[in-house]
């Protein structure tokens, strides 16, 4: 069910702590009082995560030329093998990697992408992104427009409007 995992923040059957140690038949969580509880596999009825909230990444792509839409979807599977081969990236991204919008400007191309990461991870995950998609785009052989490559992360809290929380672009 994959419900915890080693490190995560959680509640279990109404008991908060990080999870220390999973074992065959039970798993040690470390309580907020320092104390180690030890609780049995057949004795949990309820866990939520704390580890495990999600935010929103988008990230813009700028090209010089119009993009075909063969060759948004190029670019979509390349982005999206790209960002899962690296194995934090990968273990951060929750669900599928979609193309949000392109616009055609004057000067530059934009392709927008977005997915969900998980929280947690967003803030060790966010520097690894531009650098990793500039070196794989210029290998593809694709004209890109300085700062070619722009990431930023938006939590919406329920009832209001996105706002960006991190940023990371390329130089």
């Amino acid at each position: 069910d994959d419900a915890f995992r080693l490190g995560e923040d959680v509640e279990i059957d109404g008991k908060p702590g990080r999870i220390e140690r999973i074992q065959i038949r039970s798993l040690r969580l470390r309580g907020a009082d320092g104390r180690l509880h030890t609780i049995p596999y057949g004795q949990i009825e309820i866990v939520a995560s704390r580890s495990r909230s999600l935010v929103t990444a988008k990230i813009t792509i700028r090209l010089t030329d119009s993009p075909s839409m063969a060759q948004q979807d190029r670019l979509l599977r390349l982005v999206g093998s790209t960002l899962r081969s690296e194995p934090a990236i990968h273990a951060a991204i929750v669900g599928k990697i979609a193309l949000a919008e392109v616009v055609t400007g004057a000067h530059a191309h934009e392709l927008g992408l977005t997915f969900h990461l998980l929280r947690v991870s967003a803030p060790s995950v966010l520097p690894l992104i531009p650098t990793l998609l500039l070196e794989v785009l210029q290998s593809a052989n694709l004209t890109l427009a300085p700062d070619a490559v722009e990431v930023s992360m938006v939590e919406t809290a329920p009832g209001s409007e996105a706002a960006p929380q991190i940023a990371a672009s390329t130089p």
